[in-house]
């Protein structure tokens, strides 16, 4: 599947010249993946993007969505949610969006496939919240092609996973 993903860098100019832009390059990469069609301007907003806060988890889930998208929402109990993904929150249950508990990272991993895509949010060694895709994994490493590298070390990549905030978020995104 890697080699058939889109590439960070073909992102439409608008989104790449966005500041804290993962989460929309991720999505919109997957919308490409998935052969659906969306105009920057549409997408920044129902991805609820902000200069401040980029784009949450559970935003993206809504987006991908709204744009005929089967998606599966996991995480942790966040007990002080911004006022966007309160928002977020309300409108996933109403489309149809499963939101359910944390997953460990091996089930995660099963379910990724070339209809299935995973989307993980992790924290950086400069302490930034990221969105990725993750797309498969090895013995030791996992693919993200949008880290550093493009892969993480498995443990690694839990310590990140696990960082305070970070409430070991993914989504699982079908057809």
């Amino acid at each position: 599947m890697s080699n058939s993903f889109p590439n960070y860098f073909d992102a439409p100019n608008k989104l790449l010249q966005l500041e804290s832009n993962c989460g929309l390059i991720t999505a919109w990469t997957i919308l490409k993946y998935f052969k659906k069609r969306t105009s920057s301007a549409k997408f920044i907003n129902l991805c609820c993007y902000t200069k401040k806060h980029g784009t949450f988890t559970i935003a993206l889930a809504v987006a991908l969505r709204k744009h005929g998208l089967k998606v599966s929402f996991f995480s942790e109990l966040d007990p002080t949610p911004n006022a966007i993904e309160k928002r977020c929150y309300s409108v996933a249950e109403k489309i149809g969006v499963a939101i359910q508990p944390s997953i460990d990272l091996d089930i995660l991993l099963s379910k990724i496939g070339s209809e299935t895509i995973a989307v993980v949010l992790y924290n950086t060694p400069e302490d930034n919240g990221h969105l990725s895709p993750l797309l498969g994994n090895d013995e030791k490493n996992l693919f993200l092609p949008f880290s550093d590298e493009g892969y993480l070390l498995k443990q690694e990549f839990l310590t990140f996973w696990n960082a305070p905030e970070i409430y070991r978020q993914c989504l699982i995104v079908s057809l």
